[in-house]
């Protein structure tokens, strides 16, 4: 809508007639009264502290349309995610229920169980099996940028996981590379960068690197140094592109191959794991049949 020419309060008000939604409403008048969107948006309640510290640095950039467009693509991609690990649960958990009802069944016709005894024994099973089916689908769904979070200031946990580092790599370089373009010098779009994570040790790090540039250190040398380059490709990728000078087009080459990578990695987690869920499914099943 903002692209099409019409203003953020009509944007928002439009979105809020076709959601049928107050919040879109109340974004709305915040806008009229003044305040920012990205302001208006949180105060709303319609964007989480981390969407609203990347809308902060679109606003500042120029690149509001971007930044919409990063955190709705974003947001997409998270419910398609836990929607299609949702749905690869669906037959364990069927089987699983199955299983219940088998194995009442079999202790009640053997004898060798009360009816009340049965549903307890077999019926524990169940409740565990999902519990944890439930605990990993609120996993899956929860925004990468908490986990990035959490596990930034312990690198011991990350430096090994290729896919927490393309994650992050790719987030901070994506967030970083539409600032650049919408003519942002690169000390000032790093520091814009420097809230993306709920984490005072990035922060630090992405100011670090922005005075670092600031101060005339090359581009890809301040973002080694202060180790927010993570994966050696693209340490490869800055460093080539130093000497060409075209730092742009290189990024944005290696975030297209980093983004068909993580799509990879994601697809195969989804395609396993509900077969870990069969696995536990069956064993669950076993031993009630068994016990």
């Amino acid at each position: 809508m903002l692209d099409a020419g019409l203003d953020i309060e009509k944007a928002l008000r439009s979105m809020g007639l076709k959601q049928n939604h107050s919040l879109f409403e109340r974004a709305a008048a915040l806008t009229a009264r003044g305040f920012k969107l990205p302001d208006a948006l949180q105060r709303a309640k319609l964007i989480d502290r981390y969407d609203y510290a990347l809308l902060l640095a679109a606003d500042k950039a120029g690149a509001i349309s971007s930044g919409l467009n990063h955190v709705s693509e974003r947001r997409l991609s998270q419910l398609q995610r836990a929607e299609a690990f949702n749905a690869g649960l669906i037959l364990p958990k069927a089987l699983m229920g199955v299983g219940l009802f088998a194995g009442v069944f079999i202790k009640i016709v053997s004898g060798t169980s009360s009816m009340a005894d049965a549903f307890i024994s077999t019926g524990v099973l169940a409740i565990l099996f999902y519990l944890i089916a439930f605990a990993s689908l609120l996993l899956v769904s929860i925004d990468s940028r908490i986990w990035m979070s959490y596990l930034w200031p312990y690198p011991i946990l990350w430096k090994r996981n290729h896919w927490y580092q393309l994650a992050l790599e790719h987030f901070f370089f994506n967030s970083l590379v539409w600032q650049v373009s919408a003519g942002v010098n690169a000390d000032q779009a790093c520091r814009n960068c420097s809230e993306l994570l709920s984490s005072s040790q990035f922060t630090a790090s992405a100011i670090r690197a922005s005075k670092s540039m600031s101060a005339g250190t090359a581009f890809s040398q301040a973002l080694i140094e202060n180790n927010l380059v993570l994966t050696n490709r693209m340490k490869q990728v800055l460093l080539v592109s130093d000497e060409s000078g075209v730092h742009q087009t290189a990024i944005e080459k290696e975030l297209m191959l980093q983004a068909q990578s993580l799509k990879l990695k994601s697809n195969k987690f989804l395609k396993w794991t509900p077969r870990f869920f069969y696995i536990l499914a069956l064993v669950f099943v076993s031993k009630m049949m068994l016990n």
